[in-house]
Parts: C-alpha cells; structure tokens; sequence
C-alpha cells in the first residue's frame, strides 16, 4: 500500500466524520470532494488487478487518476482559502474550549453566535443591570459592575459585521451608549465622594445633626447622604426599566436568570 492510498483513506475517514457529525451540515462541496476520494481509493485498488496491467487502460486510468488528484488540491485549496476568508471577514471565529493534557476541543461558530453566547451570559449575571435595590446595592461596587460590562461588550464588538449583523451590532451599541451616558455622568462624582467618607470613616451631616459613622452605619443609609442621591436613583430606574423593557434580552437570547425581577 502506496502513501497516496494512506492519504486517500485519511481524507475519506475525515469526510465521513463530517458528513455525518451532527454538528455540521452537508455541503455540495464536502459531497463532491468526499465522492472524488472514494473513486480514486477504488482506482488505487483496482489498479492491482490483472485487468489494469494492460498498458493502455492503465495509462488512462493513470492520467484520470493524476487529473482527480489535482482536482482535490485545488478544491482543498480553495476551502482553506475560502475558511480564512471567513475568519477575516468576522464570519467564524476559532474558540478553544476546555484546554486539558488530553487535547484541546476545538469549535468553529460564526462570530455573532460567540458574541450572542459570551456577550448574553455575562449580561444575564450582571442583576443590577435590570433591578437595582438600593437597600442593599452597593452603588460603588455597581460602578465597578457596569464598567465591567461597558469593557466587556467593547472587547466583543470587534467579532460583529455592522452590515450582516446589524440588529445585533445596534443593540450592542445601544447599550454601550446607556452605560457610557450613565458612567459619564455619575462615576466620577459618585466615585470621589464615596472614596472620601470611606477614608475619613464620618459624614457630617449638619451642625444639628449627629455624624455618621460610616463603618457603623448601613450602606443604604450612607448612600442616602450622597448630595446627587434622588438623581442617581432616577437614572437607576431609567437604566433598569431600559434593559427590562427593550429587545435585548430577546436579541441577546438571556432566557434565565439566578435572580428574580419582582
């Protein structure tokens, strides 16, 4: 047995796996290619017999099988091609998942599917995002929170087409736009105030009023002395009521929830 035997039940063992994978599709081409392999492995086997040590049938089935051959280069070619094409073109992106001693697993899916799934999950984890509860909520930490997600949506954009994935690219924006008005206005201010007590460990209040304590005080308390506390809420509302009441949970396909909006 020849290495062009060995390749061509390579290629083919490779192409049955695919086409019947479950998590891929049959294509014209991947049939075409898959038929090619399987008439030149019978010519390589039927080339042994006696039949085809005549020269003249040999000869022709030698220039076919030389034709074929150079047929499947050129279609593999052109699927490499037209694979790094889509990844250039943000149609498939490569996500390697669970890295182990054994191997890597290894998934091509289109670039918005990975943005829906990454960008979806880390939305969903982020409860404030669609209920703030100021008995409880830190609104320093919630800063921080919706930063977080700002940065993270930011980094993903890049996987989206602004033409193909159009209702995906503006809800992206969109959002990217609520957080980026919400942190402009309220970060820095809110940021240097908390930084402040936080250090001194007192708010004072007023000359007939007692002083907090900051450290023997809950944090809704604390947060009620902020001097723009009613407008931060309001904003809070607007922001929640925004992501409840829009497509995105829908577009971003979130259908779950460890925590309830009442």
């Amino acid at each position: 047995m020849n290495w062009d035997l060995y390749a061509l039940i390579i290629i083919i063992s490779f192409f049955m796996l695919y086409k019947f994978c479950e998590k891929f599709s049959e294509t014209m081409i991947v049939n075409i290619i898959f038929s090619v392999s399987v008439f030149l492995l019978l010519a390589n086997v039927l080339s042994t017999s006696n039949f085809f040590h005549k020269s003249a049938v040999k000869t022709y089935v030698e220039t076919v099988k030389n034709m074929i051959q150079i047929i499947i280069i050129f279609a593999v070619v052109i699927l490499i091609i037209y694979a790094v094409v889509g990844f250039w073109g943000k149609r498939y992106s490569l996500r390697v998942d669970n890295f182990n001693i054994g191997g890597i697993n290894v998934f091509f899916d289109k670039s918005s599917e990975i943005f829906v799934k990454a960008v979806g999950g880390f939305i969903a984890s982020k409860r404030t995002l669609f209920k703030f509860n100021k008995e409880r909520d830190n609104i320093s930490e919630v800063l921080d929170s919706y930063y977080a997600t700002y940065k993270f949506i930011m980094e993903n954009l890049e996987l989206l087409d602004s033409e193909k994935d159009e209702e995906l690219y503006t809800t992206a924006v969109s959002i990217l736009q609520k957080l980026n008005n919400f942190l402009t206005k309220h970060q820095n201010d809110y940021r240097r105030w908390y930084v402040k007590i936080m250090r001194e460990d007192i708010i004072k209040v007023s000359e007939h009023e007692e002083d907090i304590i900051v450290h023997q005080t809950t944090i809704e308390v604390v947060q009620e002395c902020y001097y723009r506390y009613e407008e931060l809420q309001e904003d809070f509302k607007a922001l929640n009521k925004f992501f409840i009441e829009s497509d995105i949970r829908k577009i971003l396909k979130i259908n779950s929830y460890e925590w309830r909006i009442d």
